[in-house]
C-alpha cells in the first residue's frame, strides 16, 4: 500500500518544477507513514501534499485542459481585402451564365458527337486557390490571359471517345503523358477559353476581338479568378475538374456588365444664389412724436410722414438700405445699399 501511495505521489514532482499552485508546497521528498485515502491533503515534515485521490482528480482536469489547448482552434473566416468594395454577390449570376455555356459546349462538342455522357456536377467562381496542383495552359485574349486546366482522368476519357479506346484507359492515369494528350488538351482549352471570351464580350457589349494565341504552359497569377467546374462521365465512371482562370481586368468587365444602373444620388449642382432662400423684412417708417399728441389723436386724424430710405432686415438683423417704389400697384424695394 505504501509503495502504491509513493508512486502516486511521485507524479507531484514535475508539477513542483512547473510551479503549479495547489498541489505541493515544498520541494523535498517526504516519507509517508500515515496515509488516509479519504483525506484531501497530507501534511508532514513542514510540507503539505494533495492526497492521491484528490491529486488524480486535479491531474485529470489539467489533462483535459491541455487536450483542449492542443485541439485546433476554429478559424474565423478571413475576408480577402482584394474583394472589398466589389459586387461579389454578382458572381453567382455569372456562374449561372457560364454553366449554361459549358453545358451547351459539352453537348455540342462531346456528348452529341461521341454519344458521351459528360455532366456538370457543380460550378463555382472564386479567387484562385494556390494549393491546387494542375497543369495550366495559358491563352492570350482581348480580355487578358485565360488559363485552362483539365484533370487527366477527364482528358483520357475524352481521348477514349475521340479515338475509340478501351473504357478502362480513362482511369489509367499512371502511364506517361503522350503528345496526343497534349494536342487534345490544347484543342479543348482553346474551345473552352473561346467560350469564356464570347460570354464576357456579350456581357460587356464588346466585340470578341482576334482569335486566341497558341497556348503555352504557365500558371495563373495569384490575383486571378478561377471558374471551377466539377464534371462527371457516367459511362466511364470518371470525375474530375475543369478550371478556367481570368485576371482582374476580365472580371471587372463582368462586374460592370452585371451591376444594376445606379440612380443619381444628387442633382446637378446649383449656384448658392439660387439655392439659398432668405426672408427679408422691410422697416418702412420710423418717426418720433410727443406722447401728448399721440394721446390726443382721434379716428380720422392725419399724421404727416415722409418716406426715406427703408431698412431691410434678415432675421431681425439690419443688412441693407433700400428705396420703396410702386410697380403695378405693389410696393417694391429697389436701390439696395450695404449698411456700413
Amino acid at each position: 500500500m505504501l509503495r502504491k501511495v509513493t508512486s502516486r505521489f511521485r507524479l507531484c514532482q514535475p508539477l513542483i518544477n512547473f510551479s503549479f499552485p495547489g498541489f505541493c508546497n515544498g520541494t523535498k521528498n517526504v516519507s509517508f507513514s500515515d496515509y488516509n485515502p479519504r483525506a484531501s491533503h497530507y501534511r508532514g515534515a513542514g510540507y503539505s501534499f494533495l492526497s492521491p485521490h484528490r491529486m488524480n482528480h486535479e491531474i485529470g482536469a489539467i489533462e483535459n485542459l491541455l487536450r483542449q489547448m492542443r485541439a485546433p482552434l476554429q478559424q474565423n473566416p478571413v475576408v480577402d481585402p482584394r474583394t472589398l468594395g466589389r459586387p461579389i454577390h454578382l458572381l453567382d449570376k455569372f456562374a449561372t451564365l457560364v454553366r449554361h455555356d459549358l453545358v451547351e459546349r459539352l453537348r455540342a462538342a462531346l456528348n452529341r458527337r461521341y454519344r458521351a455522357h459528360f455532366e456538370i456536377v457543380d460550378l463555382t467562381v472564386a479567387r484562385l486557390d494556390d494549393t491546387i496542383v494542375a497543369r495550366w495552359l495559358k491563352y492570350d485574349s482581348p480580355f487578358g490571359p485565360i488559363g485552362f486546366a483539365l484533370d487527366r482522368a477527364l482528358l483520357l476519357c475524352v481521348l477514349d471517345y475521340r479515338y475509340g479506346g478501351a473504357a478502362g484507359v480513362a482511369k489509367d492515369v499512371e502511364h506517361p503523358e503522350t503528345t496526343t494528350e497534349e494536342r487534345l488538351a490544347a484543342m479543348l482549352g482553346r474551345q473552352f477559353a473561346t467560350m469564356l471570351v464570347e460570354r464576357i464580350a456579350s456581357l460587356a457589349g464588346l466585340d470578341r476581338g482576334p482569335e486566341l494565341t497558341d497556348p503555352r504552359p504557365a500558371s495563373p497569377p495569384p490575383s486571378a479568378w478561377m471558374i471551377s467546374a466539377q464534371l462527371s462521365e457516367r459511362r466511364h465512371d470518371v470525375r474530375g475538374m475543369l478550371r478556367l482562370a481570368i485576371d482582374d481586368g476580365a472580371i471587372e468587365h463582368v462586374f460592370r456588365a452585371l451591376a444594376p444602373a445606379r440612380a443619381a444620388s444628387f442633382s446637378a449642382p446649383v449656384s448658392l444664389g439660387t439655392a439659398l432662400q432668405l426672408d427679408l423684412s422691410a422697416r418702412l417708417l420710423e418717426m418720433q412724436m410727443p406722447l401728448g399728441t399721440l394721446l390726443d389723436a382721434r379716428v380720422g386724424d392725419v399724421i404727416p410722414v415722409a418716406l426715406g430710405p427703408t431698412t431691410v432686415l434678415v432675421d431681425d438683423a439690419p443688412l441693407f438700405y433700400a428705396d420703396v417704389a410702386e410697380h403695378k400697384g405693389q410696393l417694391c424695394l429697389t436701390s439696395f445699399q450695404d449698411m456700413d
